[in-house]
């Protein structure tokens, strides 16, 4: 848990520019199991980090996950929820978990 804080605050400390950190200022006592970001262009930059080797978490491209659920079978109607479906779009997640050093998750704010 305290390495998951400790990436945590790198990539908040070291991201910034056009992205948009969705975990909350006043989380102190959280503990993410990812770290999610938002940007405009976030499934260009998945395939881009793929090209670098690096696999960033998009578990949430679909605004019911996982990505190939039946939204009627939900009863879900496209427009419904506009706020979640651009979200779903934009959103992707850096690694916290205990394999990623601190050099690693410098490559991945490099290729950010």
């Amino acid at each position: 848990n305290a390495h998951r804080r400790q990436l945590e605050q790198f990539y908040r400390e070291k991201i910034g520019g056009s992205y948009t950190h969705l975990q909350s200022e006043n989380a102190s006592e959280a503990i993410f199991l990812r770290y999610t970001v938002r940007h405009p262009n976030a499934h260009a930059i998945l395939k881009a980090a793929r090209k670098e080797g690096l696999y960033l978490g998009d578990w949430y491209r679909s605004v019911i996950a996982p990505v190939d659920t039946d939204l009627s079978a939900m009863r879900y109607t496209l427009g419904s929820c506009p706020r979640a479906e651009l979200l779903s779009k934009e959103v992707f997640n850096l690694p916290t978990h205990i394999r990623i050093r601190e050099k690693d998750a410098q490559g991945i704010v490099d290729v950010l």
